[in-house]
């Protein structure tokens, strides 16, 4: 029977910055991860996730590593980190014209490009909606990542220990601050 493999990125606004007017980037992000393992739900997490866009050409870079991935079960932490020393990296482009606007409606749009796991590169294109709006003095907007994996695409089925899933699908949920005045 194959079990759903859900990944859930949730990833904390608090340290975003912009590095100059173009680039906006996320500093320790907060990673939480659901997988089925062996019948149960687990709760994975780090506090390290990186991620950086440029708000002009919309590229963007997403990276995480693998060892500062929890479960809270030392014994299959081990197993986790074992083979897995590069970084898990999504390269590409949102498909959008900007990521501030002043309409208030969610832009869908796809995130072509490739995603690195477990030392193997393919092709991917990622889901998306951005949702423009205020709720605090910090967040303007909201932006959702959506990805259903394959693990034996990046030779997961061979790495991981026995229990997983086949498949899974993975969603980011990261809240974004307007770096420079909103002058759209």
């Amino acid at each position: 029977m194959k079990f759903l493999l859900t990944l859930v990125l949730i990833l904390g606004g608090l340290n975003a910055q912009a590095q100059d007017k173009t680039t906006f980037q996320i500093r320790d992000g907060k990673v939480g991860i659901s997988i089925y393992y062996q019948d149960t739900l687990l709760n994975i997490g780090s506090h390290k996730l990186r991620m950086m866009i440029n708000n002009v050409n919309m590229e963007v870079v997403i990276a995480v590593s693998p060892n500062t991935f929890s479960t809270g079960i030392d014994s299959l932490d081990l197993k986790l980190r074992e083979g897995s020393q590069n970084d898990v990296v999504f390269r590409g482009v949102l498909g959008l014209d900007q990521l501030w606007t002043k309409n208030k409606s969610t832009q869908h749009f796809d995130a072509e490009g490739e995603l690195t796991l477990n030392g193997r590169t393919e092709s991917v294109v990622l889901k998306g909606a951005l949702s423009d709006f205020q709720v605090g003095p910090n967040l303007d907007c909201m932006m959702y990542l959506h990805y259903d994996i394959t693990l034996s695409d990046f030779g997961l089925d061979e790495t991981l220990p026995d229990g997983f899933a086949e498949t899974g699908c993975m969603e980011i949920l990261q809240p974004l601050s307007l770096p420079t005045s909103r002058d759209q």
